[in-house]
This record gives structure tokens, sequence and C-alpha cells, in this order.
């Protein structure tokens, strides 16, 4: 399907007609963001320095580096196995690849993550910019630039780590203000074995890198969702309390919600599951680069009920016109 009636507005043209004080102004972030703020964040840049066998590598497209469409692969070969071949203990093996998939990225975003202070000025006060202007911020990242941009802000943000224990900053669900909810986790978060949700803090001495390396070290692994597929991921953030807790919040926000840097592509079909079921978001702003056709065709179909029966208005915006 073509788009030549699609139109691609200004961001700023869409952000002027939406403003209304008694609205609630709510972000969704993807890879898109990330990497227009650090281009290593890309899927094929962290490929380039994986870890992985050359056996698990075949199964990646040099066309389309995609880590959860291998899980994916891996998980439906492991199945057939199974079912098919009698050779049940083949789950067991491609059970270990998967989690090794899991791994190289996490350690590939901890490897290709810039410190700080590497970020270009511009780009990190245009990330200020832009996150200040929403009452409540969804990420589906997994690395630190939202992290260090409500440190920057300061009192505007609360992602609810806020109770002081020996596991960092822990996460509890008594705090009525969290306004930062990182849906699939983070590369800075763990859960222990009583599913508590904790956040790595820098110290004097260590950089936060340096601590989560050191988590890595020992062998606890970042609480962030890496799934084949949608129903997977669902079912790990449902048993976890804080990722449960940020889905919820997602599927009861109200107002408008601008979203930067999604793809939408089926293995995240449960985050717009969430946002078709909730009637009181009456108007989406999506972000579109480089005209990409893909994204127009997939949030359309993905929202056409709501858009027909005009319960939700959905716009598209150059990604570059902020």
């Amino acid at each position: 399907m073509k788009n030549k009636n699609t139109i691609i507005h200004d961001f700023d043209d869409l952000w002027d007609s939406s403003q209304n004080q008694f609205m609630q102004k709510n972000l969704l972030l993807g890879n898109g963001f990330s990497c227009r703020c650090w281009k290593q964040f890309s899927y094929e840049k962290i490929f380039e320095n994986s870890q992985l066998s050359p056996y698990i590598k075949s199964y990646f497209s040099p066309y389309n580096i995609n880590y959860e469409s291998v899980i994916e692969q891996l998980e439906y070969e492991g199945h057939i196995y199974e079912q098919c071949c009698d050779v049940p203990e083949a789950r067991y093996y491609i059970g270990d690849n998967i989690e090794a998939v899991k791994l190289d990225l996490k350690i590939g975003i901890s490897n290709s993550h810039p410190k700080k202070h590497n970020l270009n000025n511009t780009t990190w006060n245009w990330v200020i910019y832009f996150i200040s202007r929403f009452n409540n911020i969804f990420t589906l990242n997994y690395d630190h630039l939202l992290y260090w941009a409500i440190m920057d802000i300061n009192d505007s943000y609360n992602d609810g780590f806020s109770y002081n224990s020996p596991y960092d900053n822990i996460w509890t669900n008594r705090w009525d203000n969290q306004n930062i909810f990182y849906l699939h986790g983070a590369n800075f978060l763990f859960a222990d074995n009583n599913n508590n949700t904790f956040k790595v803090k820098a110290t004097r001495k260590h950089s936060l890198q340096e601590r989560i390396d050191n988590y890595i070290k020992f062998g606890d692994i970042p609480l962030s969702i890496v799934e084949g597929n949608y129903l997977d991921k669902l079912d790990k953030i449902k048993n976890n309390p804080y990722l449960r807790f940020c889905y919820n919040q997602l599927s009861n926000i109200s107002g408008i919600l601008v979203i930067y840097g999604v793809s939408f592509n089926d293995n995240d079909t449960h985050i717009f599951n969430a946002l078709n079921k909730n009637r009181n978001i009456n108007k989406i702003y999506i972000s579109v680069y480089q005209n990409d056709e893909n994204v127009i065709n997939n949030a359309k179909k993905i929202f056409n009920y709501r858009i027909l029966t005009k319960s939700l208005q959905v716009y598209f915006y150059n990604a570059e016109s902020i």
C-alpha cells in the first residue's frame, strides 16, 4: 500500500495544535530515539562486535540484523526438533543458544554505549528539550540515555526507584508520582530471586557502566526483555511486579501520545494492544524517518479500527523535524 495521501507533518505544527493545559502529554520512545543520539545503538553496529559463535551468527540476515527475529527462529527450530524429530534434548541445546543471543545483545549495548561526555552537546540539549515537554515518559530501550536525562532535569521526573537499600535503588509501587517507565526493563535494572527490581547507580569510584559490568561478571543478567515474539514478552512482563506496573500504566494513560523511533514490528504487538484498548487516548503522533512506508502502513493497520470508528486520531510527523 502506497501512502501518497498520507500527510507527514512537522512536529511543531502538531504540537502547537495540541496545546491544552489540562491534557496529559505522554511520550513513547523506541530504538530510533537512541540511534539518533548515538548511531552505535543500531542492531547492525552492535552485531559488528558480536561474540556469538559462527553457528549462531549464521541465523542473522546480513540485510536485516534483528536479534529478536533470530530468537524466534531458534524457538521454532527447537519446537520442530522436539515435536517432529523426537529429539527433546534439542530444546535444551537450542535454549542455550537463545540465552546466548539475548546476552550478546545486552553486552553489545553495554560495549557500544558512550560515556555521557562523548555525546554531542547539541544532541544532548535536544534530548533535554524534547523530553521536558512530557508528563509521562515510556521507553522500550535498554540504554542509559533516559536515565541520564532525568538526572539532568532533576525534580520534574520520578522513576520510582527512590528507596535506598543494599540493592542500590529499589523499586516499590508506593510512588504516586512515578512518571518514568522502562517497559522492557533496561541494562541498569536487575531483579533478585524475590522479584524485587533495583536500579544500579554510579559511585564515586565506579561509573554506572563499570557497576553494570561487575554485576554481569558475577552472573547477574540485566532485567531487559528480549524475546522472539510479543506473547513471550508479555509473559515476562506479567511475571515481574515492576514491569507489570509499567505496562498497566501505559494501558491507562490519557490525553495525547507522541511516539518517537518505534518501528511498529509484530514483536511489540502487546504494546499496541494496550494502546488500542485504552479509550482515554484520543490522539497519537507517530514519527516517520525518511518517509518509511513500513512504519506508516504498519501503524495504520494496527490502529485501523480505532481510526475507522473515529475514537482515535493518528498523525505522522517527520522524525527530523524536531
